[in-house]
């Protein structure tokens, strides 16, 4: 089930963002992350521009997509769980909230880059990280049209 984040979920959130991170991010010292929780999850998480919806299964958050606006902050699934639809359903909600969505991913996580590739995103530029210096790729996606990212549903579950 899809839904929206609540301030309770934070901590929770927080160590899927760290584990997946760590995970997917083997370019990047694994100090970095572990050094960005207390900020991920004091600051970034609970913004009040942050849009929050976590996929739990089980009583268990197995994932979660942050949106600010058009931009995606995050979408991160637990490790162990990656590859079973959760990203995709995940994305599919933040395709009905916003006819458009832009995101960065790093140029190394070519997982990542093939995943949003397969969703309709396409690279629109390329930059450097401000907080890694690593290398990365702007990503775009528009409705065009497929009834699967129809942008007429207020929030809800998938």
């Amino acid at each position: 089930m899809i839904r929206k984040m609540e301030p309770g979920d934070i901590e929770e959130v927080g160590q899927v963002w760290l584990t997946a991170s760590i995970q997917a991010h083997d370019f990047v010292a694994e100090e970095f992350w572990r050094s960005a929780l207390p900020t991920m999850t004091s600051e970034i998480l609970p913004h009040p521009d942050t849009e929050g919806y976590v996929y739990e299964a089980g009583g268990m958050i197995e994932g979660f997509v942050c949106l600010r606006g058009a931009h995606v902050g995050g979408l991160f699934v637990r490790p162990e769980r990656q590859g079973g639809g959760i990203g995709a359903a995940l994305l599919r909600h933040a395709k009905k909230l916003q006819p458009q969505l832009h995101l960065t991913v790093y140029t190394k996580n070519t997982d990542a880059i093939r995943f949003y590739k397969r969703e309709g995103f396409h690279i629109a530029g390329q930059g450097i990280c401000q907080y890694t210096g690593c290398d990365e790729f702007s990503m775009e996606w528009s409705y065009s049209g497929e009834q699967s990212a129809k942008p007429d549903v207020e929030g809800g579950s998938d």
